[in-house]
């Protein structure tokens, strides 16, 4: 069946504006190189997701497509990087639809 990781990430919204949470409880199940799972996204609403992992020079590399935005389905891509046993640090690039701008989501997620 895989790996079952339960988080929390804390986060600050870099470059982006509006009123975003910063709080993303999520439950992800992990195989292999597969990955699905759901968090609470910065608009305050569940995200289903589900992509692949990539390992790369010490970081963790998911990727796929994500529910819970502006569209039904986008694409997304976060970066991790284990910095103790079940911290990391997780970057996230992000679009602001509404004032057409990029911009990154930082957090910090610890997971048991």
């Amino acid at each position: 069946m895989g790996e079952v990781v339960v988080a929390l990430m804390v986060s600050a919204h870099i470059g982006l504006s509006g009123d975003f949470n910063n709080i993303h409880p999520s439950i992800m199940i992990k195989n292999n190189e597969y990955v699905a799972g759901v968090y609470r996204n910065s608009y305050y609403k569940p995200s289903y997701y589900g992509g692949l992992i990539k390992e790369y020079n010490g970081f963790e590399i998911q990727y796929g497509a994500v529910t819970g935005y502006v569209k039904p389905l986008v694409p997304f891509i976060a970066v991790k990087k284990e910095l103790v046993k079940n911290l990391k640090l997780v970057v996230i690039p992000s679009f602001d639809v509404t004032h057409n701008n990029p911009g990154i989501v930082l957090g910090l997620e610890v997971s048991k």
